[in-house]
């Protein structure tokens, strides 16, 4: 690199210096975040499971929040009924049936150009989902389909990676952060998966946004404060039609069969 080219690159780096300071100016006079918080957020590497209604909601938070680095998964293309509350694509997108992880790439990009963000169109299942969680500190839970939260919750109780489960059903939602490592998982919660379960129910726009709020703003916490380590977590669940607001204390199951007993039956499983 010669001279010019040197100082090129200092003016550059000097007023992406900038803009980060006035494009995080709020959020770090948060006193829970700080200057010392927004460096642990750019810092994170977060894969979001999912590119759905709940996925786009996440995305977008955690690029304007300015992770480092984004992994997004999904199988499906942008379809009409998805503009109602999938608020990452447009018309376009529909139109020409676009995998959703590559549109949302393309408009979180022009969010945020800082954040690194990887789309991958993939069918997950237990042969492939164990290579997604390389290199990631956490997984955001933006799946609709209860084998796949089932699949997710063994993989990261194997490795040790933490996330944040989430579900809507018409005007309800529930979250709930699993992110220490002695504390419950999903299955201590829900040991048994249902046999049937109810897609395309209806999902009302309103609880996507304020449950993919709860989701960021509970895993980017998590990280902050420094990774408590506790043995218990909280299930909520809220209805935005009705206003109700409950939460249920959550303790470890002393013997379920993941997160004590290590046996990891949906993830040995070959195929869904």
């Amino acid at each position: 690199m010669n001279q010019k080219e040197l100082n090129a690159a200092i003016v550059s780096n000097a007023k992406e210096t900038q803009e980060d300071a006035e494009r995080y100016y709020r959020q770090i006079l948060l006193p829970s975040v700080g200057e010392k918080g927004q460096e642990i957020i750019q810092s994170l590497r977060i894969l979001i499971f999912g590119s759905g209604a709940l996925g786009c909601s996440c995305a977008e938070l955690l690029t304007r929040a300015g992770v480092q680095f984004l992994r997004l998964v999904d199988r499906d293309v942008v379809e009409w009924s998805n503009l109602q509350r999938q608020h990452l694509f447009d018309e376009s997108d529909a139109r020409e049936r676009r995998p959703k992880v590559d549109a949302a790439k393309r408009r979180l990009e022009n969010i945020n150009h800082r954040v690194e963000i990887e789309a991958i169109v993939l069918d997950v299942n237990a042969t492939n989902i164990e290579l997604l969680l390389k290199g990631v500190d956490a997984v955001i839970d933006a799946t609709d389909r209860l084998e796949e939260r089932y699949l997710l919750n063994d993989v990261c109780v194997k490795h040790g990676i933490p996330w944040v489960y989430a579900a809507i059903r018409r005007t309800s939602a529930v979250w709930m952060p699993l992110t220490s490592p002695n504390g419950p998982c999903l299955r201590c919660v829900f040991p048994e998966k249902p046999e049937k379960e109810t897609l395309n129910a209806g999902v009302w726009g309103p609880a996507v946004s304020t449950t993919g709020g709860m989701e960021v703003s509970q895993l980017l916490r998590y990280f902050i404060e420094g990774k408590p380590d506790s043995s218990t977590s909280v299930l909520t669940e809220m209805n935005l039609w009705n206003n109700t607001f409950v939460q249920i204390p959550v303790s470890k199951n002393p013997k379920c069969p993941c997160c004590v007993g290590k046996e990891f039956a949906f993830l040995n499983k070959k195929s869904f």
